[in-house]
């Protein structure tokens, strides 16, 4: 299984523990690299990125071919290769509602994602189904417009 998680810096040890302690020692965190190498007034330096970010991967091998909650941007979920993945990913959407109209508003959508980590680590969720339950920041399940892999949160929009 591969798991894309928002993390703080300053918890990660504690993430990394949390997860070993309930999946043990199989599991593996990534954090991709980007190596940049230039010339700053004759001099060669090297600068390492984060290529995610915030954001980690975890994997363990007895979850292959399970479900998996993507937590990423739409831009940070187009580097994972699906041919490795072997899994299907469940890719919450939060929307707000104004005027009766439902917007993807990328600004609050990266909150609601952050919100959702905090919300299935507090909560040990280990069921991907348990994540209709999340009710932060008066986001709510909205059956109506959600699949299994496209699970979709509402809230209306305050002006």
């Amino acid at each position: 299984m591969w798991a894309i998680i928002k993390f703080d810096k300053n918890n990660l040890s504690s993430l990394k523990k949390e997860f070993k302690k309930k999946l043990g020692e199989d599991l593996k965190v990534y954090a991709p690299k980007l190596s940049v190498e230039r010339f700053i007034k004759n001099k060669l330096t090297k600068k390492e990125f984060n290529l995610l970010g915030d954001y980690i991967f975890f994997f363990h091998k007895e979850f292959k071919n399970q479900k998996i909650i993507n937590l990423a941007s739409l831009e940070y979920s187009k580097v994972i290769n699906k041919k490795i993945v072997y899994a299907d990913m469940i890719s919450p959407q939060f929307l707000e509602e104004k005027n009766g109209d439902l917007k993807n508003i990328s600004f609050f959508s990266k909150k609601a994602r952050g919100s959702m980590a905090r919300f299935i680590i507090k909560n040990k969720i280990i069921d991907h189904s348990e994540i209709n339950n999340f009710n932060y920041d008066r986001y709510s399940f909205n059956p109506a417009l959600s699949s299994e892999l496209k699970p979709v949160f509402t809230r209306k929009l305050i002006s």
